[in-house]
Parts: C-alpha cells; structure tokens; sequence
C-alpha cells in the first residue's frame, strides 16, 4: 500500500469539512507538524490534551484529529509551564501532528450540528443560519420539527444519547414540536431560533444573561454540556475519515480517544 502523509490526511479532511468554511474567527487545519511526515495512525478527539496525546503515544499514532483547535488564539511563548504550550511542545517532542476542523466541520452535512439533530429525532432538519460558501449551501444550526414530546420526556432522551446532564428553562410537561439546535456555544442563535418558531432551542452551553434574554422572548432553552454535544459526532467523522484512507488504499488506522467529560 502507498505511504500516507499528513499532507495526504489534510487534503482528505479538506473534502470532507473545507477550511474556507470555518467562521472568520477560527483557526482550523494543519496546527502542529510537518506535512510531509509519514502517518502512522490517526487519534480523533474533542480535544489535543496531555491525556489525548498519551493515548496516541501508546496506540503508536503519530496524528490528532481534533475539533477543538489547540492553538486558538495567537501564542507569544510556547513554554511548558503554559496550558496550550506543554501540549505543542509534547506534540513536538514525540512528532505528533495536530490538525482541526471546527466551525467548518459545524457547517457540514454529516458534521457536529448534524449529529446533534439526528440525537433529537428531527425530521428532515434544515440549516438554521444558511450561507452559501463557493456555491455550496452550508450553515450553523439546524432546525426542524419532531413527533409532539413533553420536556421532560426530551431531555431524558437526549441525556440518555449524550450521557450527560441536561437542564431547562421549559416546564416539565410543555409540548415540544418545532426544535433548533446548536451543537456547541449557541449563544449567538437565540434570535435565529426565535424567527424559525421554535418550541425549544437546544444548544451544549450558553451564559446566563443570554438565556434569561431568551426566556424574556419568549423562547425556553434546553442545555445539554458543550463538549457532550459535539462529541456525539466523533465516532462518525473516524469512520468518515477511515473509509476515506481505504479508499486510497492508506494502511492507516484511525482510532477514537476516549471521552472524558471535564466536569463531574
């Protein structure tokens, strides 16, 4: 079989969620490494944590998918007594390569805000924040309706899908038919919800003021945990990216780290 090359891996996650779909904030693609570097196994996670990089170590995989980018914001030190820095310089000294798709794997059909959707049962959901990007049409959010559910009943089960902890603004007993939902930070979307109806609007986290905000409009709001509801996605974007390597006839395996939820 050929040699994979990180620049390989990059070219096949550049097909499946495109960096020049990724909001104008963001920082995807290739982080840490050298593209020209053989892979010899491929980690996909949330995060590029120590623990992450352990696991990949030991799994002799010398690559970490991540949707989270582990260089956000500019570095002007990169030093091991600093969070992100002890992680790019373990990466380096063991010839790890770092690569992130994040907002521009949100837009994606088969992305995060997909997976999320699919966990809620919605039919046939539809773009919630529409762009259309080099003529294609993608977008954050998704929206749609789903078989009449009380609250409480929906939040069971996307507690049960997500293994995770889900609080509301709604009453128990309220019926829910029309949904939105962002994986993730969701924010931003209230008013997206809003103008689509919505019964509901699920979204992983979002800060106080913007949920008292949006139960003063009117529109109650489920919450779900930011990592739970993007992690949901995970195990699809690994099969995704292994079928794609096979296809290419790449004896490279790609492998799920496991998930740790950062609170207890």
């Amino acid at each position: 079989m050929a040699e994979c090359k990180v620049s390989d891996v990059c070219s096949i996650m550049q097909d499946i969620a495109p960096t020049e779909y990724a909001e104008d904030f963001d920082n995807v693609g290739l982080l840490v490494g050298d593209k020209n570097s053989p892979v010899t196994g491929i980690v996909v996670a949330l995060d590029a944590t120590l623990d992450v990089i352990n696991f990949a170590i030991s799994n002799e995989c010398n690559m970490i998918l991540t949707h989270h980018p582990l260089i956000f914001t500019p570095l002007k030190k990169v030093v091991r007594d600093d969070a992100v820095g002890s992680v790019v310089l373990q990466c380096i000294k063991n010839g790890i390569s770092v690569y992130s798709a994040h907002t521009n794997f949100d837009k994606v059909q088969g992305g995060t805000d997909d997976a999320l959707a699919a966990a809620l049962d919605i039919i046939s959901p539809k773009r919630l924040d529409d762009e259309i990007i080099n003529g294609v049409n993608v977008g954050l959010g998704r929206y749609g309706t789903i078989e009449r559910i009380t609250v409480k009943e929906l939040a069971d089960k996307l507690s049960q899908r997500l293994c995770t902890t889900v609080v509301t603004t709604a009453d128990d007993n309220k019926i829910i038919h029309t949904v939105a939902s962002v994986a993730g930070s969701g924010g931003d979307f209230v008013e997206h919800a809003i103008a689509k109806n919505a019964d509901i609007f699920i979204t992983g986290e979002m800060n106080y003021h913007s949920a008292l905000d949006a139960k003063r409009l009117g529109l109650d709001v489920m919450l779900c945990s930011h990592a739970a509801s993007e992690q949901i996605s995970l195990n699809s974007l690994k099969n995704t990216l292994q079928n794609r390597i096979n296809g290419v006839q790449y004896s490279v395996r790609v492998i799920l780290a496991p998930y740790h939820n950062l609170w207890h």
